[in-house]
């Protein structure tokens, strides 16, 4: 709800339609700071009471109430399609083109992850285990923020053990490429060798006081990313997303949320240095 105790119709579909109903879509592009040129950053908010999935240049978005941003300049396309409570799904409800002429948003959250992409658009950017501290944890599910701060405390030589390697990041393809390297508990199946697949960053998913954002995973999971108390010794469930919890330009957090086990694990990682 609002403040004022009305229904918030935006940041979500309040009640799932399956008819026609009336619906208010509103879109706002971004501008210089002097007025001039069309910025790369649309504000979307839609009461429709559908889901909506809206796409603008590679960016995509599934809730109601938006921010999408791309990262060069161009023409993109931008539109809506809706998903109703009976499964139908309506294309193309709303197109457009927009014009992007000076680039006024980029999150620190994506440099810091990928690397400087504006600067260099193939750069990659690696991660591993952080070699001091905690690096793996559980605790309350979405309640704590480091794995210092967690039940279950492991260090890198935990973990050596369990699944070691790297992650690469690159933003030009929304790819993430994990290294695994010899060893690794036998309910991860999956031999030392490359493992490939796409990402999904969502910036407006998130938990206030634990999170900044969502990674979907496709394909590829993070390094020794299952639910070890979710499944069996042999059979352990692979996070499909996890939540971004810290990113700085040399430390990444992640968390593995089980609402099923109602705890989180958190991963903390450090950025390879350059050779």
């Amino acid at each position: 709800t609002n403040t004022d105790g009305s229904v918030d119709k935006t940041s979500m579909p309040y009640y799932w339609g399956k008819g026609a109903f009336a619906y208010t879509l509103t879109v706002t592009q971004e501008m210089s700071k002097d007025g001039s040129k069309a910025g790369n950053k649309l504000t979307v908010v839609c009461d429709a009471p559908y889901l909506c999935d809206f796409t603008f240049g590679d960016a995509k978005s599934n809730k109601n109430k938006c921010e999408l941003f791309v990262t060069s300049l161009g023409t993109y396309n931008f539109s809506l399609k809706f998903t109703k409570a009976d499964g139908t799904v309506v294309e193309n409800v709303y197109t457009n083109t927009y014009e992007v002429e000076e680039l006024t948003t980029i999150p620190t959250e994506y440099i810091n992850l990928f690397g400087d992409f504006i600067a260099d658009p193939a750069i990659t950017k690696t991660w591993q285990w952080a070699r001091k501290g905690k690096v793996w944890a559980n605790g309350p599910l979405k309640g704590f923020t480091d794995p210092a701060s967690g039940w279950w405390q492991n260090e890198y030589t935990d973990m050596k053990g369990r699944q070691d390697g790297s992650m690469t990041f690159k933003f030009a393809d929304l790819s993430l490429t994990k290294e695994v390297l010899d060893g690794g508990d036998k309910g991860i199946h999956e031999a030392a060798g490359t493992y490939t697949g796409t990402i999904e960053v969502d910036l407006g998913t998130k938990t206030s006081g634990y999170s900044v954002g969502t990674i979907k995973l496709n394909g590829v999971s993070i390094l020794y990313g299952v639910d070890v108390n979710g499944g069996s010794d042999t059979d352990r469930p692979a996070f499909t997303q996890v939540s971004l919890v810290k990113v700085t330009g040399t430390t990444l957090i992640l968390g593995g949320d089980s609402e099923g086990t109602g705890q989180t694990w958190l991963y903390k990682f450090e950025k390879v240095a350059a050779e």
